[in-house]
């Protein structure tokens, strides 16, 4: 016979394994709602989520959800996989038309992981991507197609303003030089400077 306990009643073995379990699982549960970043990213005290959580035993597993928005950046690190290790993002769709581009031209990859690129750039490949083709869709978008608008007026004129100094010290340079003077002979450079 097993000791018996000197205080409370006696508990079945395998129910205070269960019971046990249960609690690591709900403590778990726990540290994962209260994590940085999740606690502070995922607004579930609002929405009454962690009461369902905290009510059942709920995870979100073998759930699919499908999101639309314009900011969703599938390379994120919280993005790539789910506990069990599958991808999370099962399809990226970007329905904003900012991402739209021409990428018909299909180019093969060169030495190494490179690949030339439609604007004559080396591009360094993965060398972890499986392509067993070799090839390679490319194409060509300007970056202020890509930029919020109010980023566009900003990188404008900052360019512009850096522009505009380029062209002052410029001026300053050439007004502080002697002009050029024709060299003898040279009809051309006579007519010109009449």
């Amino acid at each position: 016979n097993p000791p018996q306990p000197r205080h409370g009643p006696q508990v079945p073995f395998a129910l205070a394994r269960e019971v046990a379990k249960k609690i690591a699982h709900q403590t778990q549960k726990q540290k994962r709602m209260n994590s940085a970043p999740w606690h502070s990213l995922q607004p579930k005290k609002e929405t009454g989520a962690d009461t369902l959580i905290s009510q059942n035993e709920i995870d979100g597993s073998g759930i699919v959800v499908a999101i639309l928005d314009t900011g969703v950046d599938p390379g994120a690190a919280g993005l790539q996989t789910c506990p069990d290790g599958r991808p999370k993002i099962i399809e990226c769709l970007d329905c904003s038309g900012s991402g739209d581009c021409d990428t018909k031209t299909v180019c093969e990859k060169g030495e190494g992981d490179t690949l030339k690129g439609l604007t004559g750039r080396t591009l360094n490949l993965n060398p972890a991507w499986d392509n067993p083709s070799g090839k390679f869709r490319l194409g060509v978008k300007s970056a202020f197609d890509l930029y919020p608008r109010g980023l566009v007026g900003r990188v404008k004129a900052e360019r512009k303003k850096a522009w505009d100094s380029s062209v002052q010290a410029a001026q300053v340079v050439l007004k502080s030089e002697p002009a050029c003077e024709p060299k003898e002979g040279d009809a051309k450079a006579k007519a010109e400077a009449k």
